[in-house]
C-alpha cells in the first residue's frame, strides 16, 4: 500500500479507498470525494449529510470541516445541517443586520416618515412681482446628525421671483426645514408670497385695476386724465362719453406679466369712483332738473 492510500484509508477508512479517494485535484480540500469538483456546493452537501448520519466518505466532524476547508476556529454554521449563521463572523464573510436596507433597522419595515411641510411668508411689493426679483432668505433649521445629536444650521436660501407671480404662489425647498426627530426626515421649505397692498392699483388676474376719483361734473360732461403703469409711464386717456358708475376704460397691454410668457402683458383697467355734491344751491336746481330730465 502507497503512502497515499495509506493516508486516506487512517482517514476515512476502507471505504475511503473503495470510493476512489485521491481523483480529486491534486491539494484541493475536496480531494478524496468523487463525483464533484469544488465548485459542486450540492455534492459537497451530499457528502455532508452522509457523514451526519453516520455514514463513511463525508466529513467527520464540524472541525474536520473547518480543517478541510482551511476555515479554521470551529465556526458555526446552525443547528441543522444546511443552516449558515450570519449573525456574527461566517467562512463567507462578516454579514451585517443593521444594513441599510431601504426599509427600516428591521429590514422589513417603511422609509422614514417625511415632516411636515413649513410654510414661511415672503412679503411682496406690486412692483416686485412685476419686475421680477431674487432675495436671499435666511434660515436657521434644526437637525440630527448621524450620531443622533441635535444642532441647529444657518443657511441662505436664494429665492427667485418670476415676473407675474401671483398672490399665494408658493416656493418649495425640499429638505431644507428642520428635522423634528432621528425618526423622520427632515420637512420641506415652503415659501408663500404675499402681496403688499398697492395704494393705486388692485390686481385680477394679468389685469392691474386703477381706479380713478372723478366729480359728477366730469361724469356728465367728459373728463381728460393721466394714468400710471408700474413702469412709471403715463397714459393719457380723453373720454368724452357719459361715465356711469359700471363704465371703465381698458388700456391693452400695460397690466401684469404673463408667466409663461413675460413679454406678454395683462390690461391696465381704469373704473372710476363719481363724487357725488355734498349741497346744491336751491337756486340752481331748477336749471339741473331742465337739463337732467331733458327738457329745455
Amino acid at each position: 500500500m502507497t503512502l497515499k492510500k495509506k493516508t486516506i484509508y487512517d482517514q476515512y477508512g476502507e471505504d475511503g479507498l473503495k470510493a476512489g479517494a485521491g481523483q480529486g485535484p491534486q491539494g484541493s480540500p475536496f480531494e478524496g470525494f468523487t463525483g464533484f469538483t469544488a465548485g459542486d456546493p450540492f455534492k459537497i452537501f451530499e457528502q455532508f449529510t452522509r457523514a451526519q448520519r453516520g455514514g463513511k466518505g463525508g466529513f467527520s466532524s464540524f472541525n474536520n470541516m473547518d480543517e478541510e476547508f482551511g476555515f479554521g476556529g470551529g465556526q458555526s454554521f446552525g443547528g441543522s445541517p444546511f443552516g449558515f449563521s450570519f449573525g456574527g463572523s461566517s467562512p463567507f464573510g462578516s454579514q451585517s443586520q443593521s444594513q441599510n436596507t431601504g426599509f427600516g433597522h428591521s429590514g422589513f419595515g417603511s422609509e422614514k416618515r417625511k415632516a411636515e411641510t413649513q410654510e414661511r411668508e415672503l412679503k411682496c411689493t406690486l412692483e416686485e412681482l412685476f419686475k421680477g426679483i431674487i432675495t436671499i432668505e435666511r434660515v436657521v433649521r434644526t437637525f440630527y446628525s448621524d450620531s443622533g445629536q441635535r444642532q441647529q444650521q444657518e443657511k441662505y436660501l436664494e429665492v427667485e421671483i418670476k415676473p407675474g407671480w401671483k398672490n399665494g404662489t408658493k416656493i418649495t425647498f425640499h429638505g431644507e426645514g428642520d428635522q423634528p426627530s432621528p425618526n423622520v426626515s427632515p420637512a420641506d421649505l415652503c415659501f408663500k408670497i404675499v402681496q403688499i397692498p398697492h395704494p393705486h392699483y388692485s390686481r385680477d388676474g394679468h389685469d392691474l385695476i386703477y381706479l380713478a376719483r372723478i366729480t359728477l361734473a366730469q361724469a356728465l360732461t367728459g373728463i381728460k386724465l393721466k394714468v400710471p403703469d408700474l413702469t412709471g409711464k403715463n397714459h393719457e386717456i380723453v373720454i368724452r362719453d357719459v361715465i356711469s358708475p359700471s363704465f371703465e376704460y381698458r388700456i391693452r397691454g400695460a397690466g401684469m406679466p404673463k408667466p409663461k410668457t413675460p413679454d406678454q402683458l395683462g390690461d391696465l383697467i381704469v373704473r372710476f369712483t363719481i363724487q357725488f355734491p355734498v349741497h346744491i344751491k336751491d337756486t340752481d336746481k331748477p336749471a339741473l332738473k331742465r337739463i337732467l330730465s331733458g327738457t329745455s
